[in-house]
């Protein structure tokens, strides 16, 4: 018998905490502020829930999808919710092209916008880490075709953060994550 899927709501219930309505806003914005209210109080049903209810005009998807070019201070938290979401809501098998097609390799997009983003926290990158393990496990369970040395990279950075905080990325466990997916 294999082993459950661990569950990613660690990593939801630590965004939980530190995202308002009004960040979420700022979030749903992304997308050129189409339906920006409709799509954050989505997102905050995402977050309080793990579901996804929305049927409005604008796109959390795009929304979601460019929190990986996010250039605001906020970029390390809006981006471990942009690989939440994304992971969450498009790593079911129908939706998984979605995911591929993430520039510039698919899931090690959304690996390394889990690494970095946590990497960034300061004070918090320890606790994002610890976070963000269960749910790296989680989209490897879901994933067509894993790259079994990213996962592995990616969990060992997140190791060396959880267990260094941000000054773990100075380890080269971090290091070499972040040098391997540099040279896609």
């Amino acid at each position: 018998m294999s082993s459950p899927v661990p569950s990613p709501d660690p990593l939801r219930a630590f965004l939980r905490k530190r995202l308002s309505l009004e960040r979420l806003q700022r979030i749903a914005s992304a997308d050129y502020g189409r339906d920006a209210g409709s799509i954050a109080a989505e997102f905050k049903h995402n977050l309080d829930t793990g579901k996804y209810a929305y049927a409005g005009d604008g796109n959390p998807y795009e929304c979601a999808l460019l929190q990986t070019h996010d250039e605001t201070p906020d970029r390390p938290l809006n981006e471990l919710f942009g690989a939440w979401w994304l992971g969450t809501f498009c790593s079911e098998p129908e939706h998984f092209v979605l995911i591929d097609n993430l520039v510039p390799s698919g899931v090690g997009s959304l690996l390394y916008m889990l690494v970095r983003g946590s990497a960034e926290l300061g004070p918090e990158s320890a606790l994002a880490a610890q976070a963000a393990l269960p749910f790296v496990k989680f989209l490897h369970a879901r994933t067509p075709f894993a790259d079994e040395a990213a996962f592995a990279e990616a969990i060992g950075a997140l190791e060396t953060i959880e267990r260094f905080g941000s000054a773990g990325s100075d380890a080269w466990q971090f290091q070499v994550f972040m040098k391997k997916f540099d040279k896609e």
